[in-house]
């Protein structure tokens, strides 16, 4: 379904919100991702209907070229996109839940990579979602680009991941019929 990183973020997000409806920004660490950490990213909410980068790791300011840090993360896809983007952010962050953006990432020459996008929320001092942790993976060889960076994102899907309960595993029985001969 998603990418085995898309699905940490989440794990991690999940352990860590415990019985609360989201992790507090102090108990998710970006050092529990360990080798991920270059991918991860977090988006302030300061503006209604604007997301801005308050940190961009590597791979992500890489990718499209330039320090992220201060822009707008609805800015990176097509403006065709936007609105369901946005909508998408906003229904995550009432519902305290992950969402996960697919897309595809265009370069000036038209050549192209898939990407999933996770957003997790995360509660500030007041207990309300304030940020969106997010993780950027390449589904696809970045080697594609051939050196040139992202001009923009055009949006495939949007996943709202829903927070169901663990189902407790089955127990297994053990059934023996010593009538039946097998041959």
């Amino acid at each position: 379904m998603f990418h085995a990183h898309i699905g940490k973020l989440i794990r991690i997000w999940r352990d860590e919100k415990g019985m609360q409806t989201a992790p507090t920004r102090g108990s998710l660490s970006p050092v529990a991702f360990g080798a991920l950490m270059s991918q991860l990213f977090m988006l302030g909410a300061e503006t209604k209907g604007d997301a801005r980068f308050r940190v961009a790791g590597a791979l992500a300011n890489d990718l499209h070229g330039e320090n992220l840090t201060g822009r707008s993360f609805i800015s990176l896809f097509r403006p065709y996109d936007r609105p369901r983007i946005l909508a998408a952010m906003q229904e995550a962050r009432a519902r305290c839940a992950p969402l996960v953006i697919k897309a595809s990432g265009v370069a000036a020459s038209g050549e192209s990579i898939g990407l999933e996008i996770g957003l997790v929320p995360i509660l500030g001092d007041a207990g309300v979602v304030e940020r969106l942790m997010g993780l950027y993976q390449p589904v696809s060889a970045t080697a594609r680009l051939s050196g040139e960076t992202l001009s923009e994102l055009h949006l495939r899907e949007i996943v709202i991941v829903e927070d169901v309960a663990r189902a407790p595993r089955p127990m297994l029985r053990l059934v023996v019929d010593n009538t039946r001969q097998v041959a």
